[in-house]
């Protein structure tokens, strides 16, 4: 869903920085995903909820690459993050790095996660969740070696 621009300011800078194509994160199975005030809403209604950006096909800088977002909610069990850099791979058998939990869901988690690809990468799946449940995602941004952002929303 498209932001409205004039109510978070955020779409102009978004075309700026994103790949060719304007890729933009999509629910995966169990998942709804709305955005509201510059903020990706997730509930999820099920096992193996989450998200998921695919750059097959897309022109993307190449890494080793830093992720980094703010997330309130989740589980505070913890989630997964996968990423692939294999174009014919799966996210869920591409590789892995866990989600922190979190005892206050109510509270943000600044995370980032360093992801040393020295090619490109293909695919990001991001899983707060193992289960039912609300987060919240901001500031999501995909930055390169430099620390200069590639994609961010």
């Amino acid at each position: 869903t498209e932001p409205n621009p004039s109510a978070t300011g955020r779409a102009d800078r978004r075309k700026e920085q994103s790949p060719r194509g304007e890729v933009e994160p999509r629910a995966r199975k169990n998942t709804r995903l709305t955005m509201a005030d510059g903020m990706w809403q997730l509930e999820f209604t099920g096992d193996d909820p989450g998200i998921l950006i695919d750059w097959r096909g897309h022109e993307i800088a190449s890494g080793p690459y830093e992720l980094s977002f703010r997330m309130r909610g989740g589980d505070k069990n913890g989630g997964e993050l996968y990423y692939t850099v294999d174009e014919q791979m799966i996210p869920q058998r591409g590789v892995r790095l866990p989600i922190q939990g979190h005892e206050n869901p109510d509270s943000w988690q600044e995370l980032k996660f360093k992801l040393p690809i020295e090619g490109r990468i293909f695919q990001l799946r991001i899983d707060p969740a193992q289960g039912p449940g609300k987060a919240t995602i901001t500031n999501l941004t995909l930055r390169d070696k430099n620390g200069k952002t590639i994609v961010a929303w």
